[in-house]
């Protein structure tokens, strides 16, 4: 893959994350932690002790799935 191929795979790549991360719907659970999914990607799902560090964990999960890793 050539490096300017490469560049554009990680646009369109991070293109679909951002895009995905406006969907995001976030609960705050009974123990005072927060779930958080997307509901166009099933099986996307985190929690987190703060909102915050939830959907830092949602995009996490998410690009990792994007990407292919475990």
């Amino acid at each position: 893959m050539t490096p300017e191929a490469a560049v554009s795979k990680r646009y369109v790549l991070s293109e679909y994350v951002e895009r995905a991360m406006e969907e995001a719907v976030y609960d705050k659970l009974e123990d005072g932690t927060f779930s958080g999914r997307i509901p166009s990607c099933p099986g996307v799902i985190a929690f987190s002790g703060s909102l915050r560090g939830c959907e830092e964990e949602l995009r996490s999960t998410l690009e990792d799935l994007d990407s292919g890793r475990p």
